[in-house]
């Protein structure tokens, strides 16, 4: 039998071992300071779509900061938001959450134009009145293993003669799993106090397996004026190597809406400035226009540009094994420690920790049968994968 001072040593000499040093490396870069002048409360930066598809249309209101201000978003809430055709309907949009209004699909006409409205504490906001586009169907989502990790890519036909614009936007979800899935659990006496650990046979543990979801964050623009042939084939997400969205299955919703020309070359300039400030759900900077006025103030100036639009969506799915392994560990690094069985050794080596799976068995005659002799523990994130940022309510579209 070994003692717990051996095994007190042991761990000692684990962590020790484990215990690496970084080096930080920084960068100077000059403060750049803008001479366009900007209000103190920023401009009304308006990002979204006027939706006559089957998907809901979404509009986020926000507001521009100053280029050496603190990057954080600020929301406009409680505006009223609504969407007027040029037949006369007027359709209000319900606010989800903070600065994000929304409407159901289906509620739209194709055949009239439309424009969105916007009214904040008085002041009355127009963009301007257009047709919708048609999009095309997305024909197929691809991916490429290189060394850095994997791309996938976009494919859609334009219609034959016709210059096409595009923008894309996803929403990512990925199943992942827990680190080392527990198979023991600790048992405790009657005042609360952890004697020991025994087999979970319990079916279906929590935090086994977890799902977790992102959204795009980058402007993802295409287009076939340059092309011989209106077929786009556009890279969209880049999944890097070891990521935890590839540790069991990934899935990606993809979103395709066809814009126009003037709309292209306004997300072009974004595009630009979000690559060097952050990214579209930021404040954008005031210098960034679009074809929406102030009608309270025609001076001001409004940041955004809404196309009318339809939303064509397309699901796909890659799992771990089709792209050939993929080496995920969470952000702890999951250092273990052997354990005795019993409460002394348990509270001088394994404070903190949980446990994970015996590493020590003995075989008993019934009705024991097997008892734990010594046990692996590791940080709690590494048996529960809730702890790494995810859920394990499965979604509804997980096959």
């Amino acid at each position: 039998m070994i003692s717990d001072k051996k095994y007190l040593y042991y761990r000692r000499a684990v962590l020790f071992i484990g215990m690496t040093s970084l080096a930080v490396f920084t960068s100077c870069r000059e403060r750049y300071y803008s001479a366009f002048e900007e209000q103190d409360t920023g401009y009304l930066v308006v990002n979204g779509f006027i939706n006559t598809g089957q998907t809901p249309t979404v509009i986020e209101l926000s507001r521009s900061i100053k280029l050496n201000d603190d990057p954080a978003q600020k929301p406009v809430a409680g505006a009223t938001v609504q969407i007027e055709s040029d037949a006369g309907d007027r359709i209000t949009l319900q606010e989800v959450e903070a600065g994000m209004y929304k409407l159901e699909n289906g509620l739209l006409k194709q055949e009239n134009k439309h424009r969105l409205y916007i009214n904040i504490q008085g002041k009355e906001y127009v963009s301007v009145y257009l047709s919708a586009h048609k999009t095309p169907a997305i024909d197929s989502i691809s991916w490429e293993k290189g060394r850095d990790g994997v791309q996938l890519y976009v494919q859609a036909d334009a219609e034959a003669g016709d210059e096409q614009y595009f923008q894309w936007k996803y929403n990512e979800t990925w199943e992942y799993r827990a680190a080392i899935p527990p198979t023991i659990k600790y048992i405790y006496n009657s005042t609360g106090k952890i004697t020991g650990v025994a087999f979970d046979d319990a079916v279906d543990k929590p935090g086994v397996t977890c799902w977790q979801n992102d959204r795009s964050r980058n402007i993802l623009v295409g287009s076939t004026e340059k092309l011989s042939r209106n077929i786009v084939y556009q890279p969209v997400c880049f999944i890097p190597y070891g990521s935890q969205k590839l540790n069991a299955v990934y899935s990606i919703l993809l979103k395709q809406y066809s814009i126009s020309k003037a709309a292209y070359n306004f997300l072009l300039q974004m595009k630009k400035n979000t690559e060097q400030l952050g990214s579209v759900f930021d404040p954008q900077p005031a210098q960034l226009l679009g074809n929406i006025t102030c009608l309270s103030n025609p001076d001001e100036k409004v940041i955004g540009y809404v196309d009318v639009t339809q939303e064509k969506n397309k699901r796909f799915f890659l799992n771990n094994f089709d792209v050939g392994g993929w080496p995920y560990t969470p952000p702890s690094g999951c250092q273990t420690v052997i354990v005795r069985n019993n409460p002394d050794s348990i509270a001088n080596m394994a404070a903190g920790l949980v446990p994970a799976i015996p590493q020590d068995v003995i075989l008993l005659p019934p009705p024991v049968y097997v008892e734990i002799v010594t046990f692996v523990a590791t940080q709690p994130s590494c048996v529960d994968c809730r702890l790494n940022g995810g859920t394990d309510v499965k979604p509804s579209f997980w096959p």
